[in-house]
This record gives structure tokens, C-alpha cells and sequence, in this order.
């Protein structure tokens, strides 16, 4: 799972902001200057400035290799080397709610299980970005884990009222292709390639208007 700093915002928030970071208490004096940069970081980082965020993550383990924030950098800039690098195929056990994508637009996969109560508290942020944005294809995709029903799951995904494709994962095939090490998480594919993976703490619209093929 990831930790998240203060003041990372959407650059142009959705009427409800696709995700907000929750504030940490004030850092100490020795590690004011690694929070800056680990919130600098975290902006490039969601707007998907993969270069600028990867620049900031070096800077951050060569002059601060020490601070507490150093493992969340390093954890970063793994998950950004993977930016650009060829995507799994999406093949799953079944298609719970909906059909595959098709067409050429970018793909937003969302890793969650219905016990998860970070997934239930952020699921109807997903719906938010299958409705504004037509040109992004979101799918959630489920192991189903803890014996979860389908009925819990369908309850989950009603009581969200979620319209956006739903997917079971054969026996954590996907989970285990894509890296995924805690949920939520979210990969976005484009052209069969990683776009841009992380949590949706990170998320942006700047990231979403430029990922989209027809923003809504």
C-alpha cells in the first residue's frame, strides 16, 4: 500500500475531485526539504510527467537517502519504470457486468475487491471518470478473494451504482501480471502499452483530459 502527501491536488478537480490526499502532520524540521520534493514528485507524478517525476524520485534517494519518505520515492520510481513498457493482455475469467473494451481508446483498469473499505470509499470516483470521460474505457477487475459472492459483488457494485464494465480475474492472473500489490490500484493501458499505473490518490484530471480520446 502507499503513503500520501499533503497538498496534491487535481490540477482542474471534478465537481467531486477524482481523489484527495489526506494531510499528514507536519514534518518535522530535518525533513521539510524531502517533503518538497516528494510533493513535487507526487504532482508530476499524477499528471503523468513520467520524466519529471522520475528526475525528482533520483534527487529525492541521492540527497535524502535517510529520510522517511525515501521508500515511498523508491517505490515510485520502480512503478515508473514501468511507464511505456508492453501491458499484459486482458484476459480474464469472466466478464461479470458488461463487455471487454474495444476500439483504440486508452483503458483504465481498477483493481479493488468489494471487502476492501478503501475500494468501497472511492468506487463512485470511478463511475465519475466513466461518465465524464467517454474516451477512456474503465474496467474493474475483481479476484473476488475472501469467498466474496456475486451477489455481495453485484450489491457492491449497485449500492455505487456503477455502470462501467466489471471483471472477474482468473485466479489473480492480472494482479499478478501487472505488479499489483495493494488495491485500490489503478493501470492505465494505451496503445498496448502501461500509460500510467499508480493509486488513485495520485490520479488528475490534467492526467485524464490527456489520456482521453474525446474528454466529455
Amino acid at each position: 500500500m502507499f503513503l500520501f502527501l499533503a497538498c496534491v491536488h487535481a490540477t482542474a478537480p471534478l465537481p467531486e475531485p477524482v481523489a484527495e490526499v489526506p494531510e499528514l502532520a507536519p514534518a518535522p524540521p530535518d525533513e521539510a526539504a524531502a517533503v518538497l520534493i516528494m510533493e513535487a514528485m507526487a504532482v508530476a507524478y499524477g499528471n503523468g510527467d513520467a520524466v519529471e517525476a522520475t528526475r525528482l524520485g533520483r534527487d529525492m534517494t541521492a540527497t535524502h537517502p535517510t529520510s522517511q519518505y525515501a521508500p515511498l520515492a523508491q517505490e515510485w520510481l520502480g512503478l515508473l519504470a514501468t511507464f511505456g513498457q508492453p501491458a499484459p493482455e486482458l484476459h480474464v475469467a469472466e466478464w461479470v457486468r458488461g463487455a471487454p473494451p474495444s476500439g483504440d481508446k486508452p483503458v483504465l483498469l481498477v483493481f479493488f475487491e468489494a471487502w476492501c473499505p478503501h475500494c468501497q470509499a472511492e468506487f463512485s470516483l470511478f463511475q465519475e471518470v466513466h461518465e465524464r470521460y467517454p474516451g477512456i474505457s474503465v474496467v474493474g477487475v475483481t479476484k473476488m478473494s475472501r469467498d466474496t459472492t456475486p451477489e455481495q459483488l453485484a450489491a457492491f457494485v449497485d449500492e455505487r451504482h456503477a455502470t462501467f464494465a466489471i471483471a472477474r480475474e482468473d485466479e489473480g492472473s492480472l494482479t499478478e501480471a501487472f505488479g499489483i500489490e495493494g488495491i485500490p490500484a489503478l493501470v492505465i493501458v494505451r496503445e498496448g502499452r502501461i500509460a500510467w499505473r499508480g493509486h488513485p490518490a495520485l490520479l488528475t484530471t490534467t492526467l485524464l483530459d490527456r489520456m482521453s480520446v474525446a474528454p466529455g
